[in-house]
């Protein structure tokens, strides 16, 4: 994948932050196998396309800097096949245990329109763990 963009910063605060960003990538991906779960690309181990991305990231500290709220998230459709897309959205939680740690939740949901054949287009991920602070 290669590309360029320019990203935004529609907020930059110390507690709140906002991203956005667009960019326009080339993208060569070869696969072991040439059967899809469409068909129009069956026979092709690789599959190349220009995409556009539109990408977005907050962190947002509250109550005091004791819960910290995450996400970032991104749009890349092709701009050349309208069936080949992908986005994925991640979400994320932090809530203070001691003053330097801190318990977290995290959901990551994905979907990717072109597959091979057995795999499946969404995932979903719940995660919980730690964090260490440095604020």
């Amino acid at each position: 994948m290669l590309g360029a963009g320019v990203t935004f910063k529609i907020l930059d605060q110390e507690k709140y932050r906002l991203k956005v960003s667009l960019s326009s990538e080339y993208e060569q991906t070869d696969f072991r196998t040439a059967i899809f779960n469409r068909e129009a690309y069956n026979g092709n181990s690789s599959i190349h396309t220009f995409r556009g991305t539109i990408w977005v990231n907050g962190r947002y500290q509250l109550f005091d800097k004791k819960v910290v709220l995450s996400h970032e998230s991104y749009f890349q459709p092709s701009l050349e096949q309208g069936d080949n897309y992908r986005w994925r959205a991640d979400l994320g939680l932090e809530l203070p245990v001691w003053k330097f740690l801190n318990f977290k939740i995290n959901y990551l949901h994905s979907f990717e329109s072109i597959v091979v054949e057995s795999q499946g287009e969404e995932d979903r991920i719940l995660t919980f763990g730690l964090t260490v602070k440095s604020y």
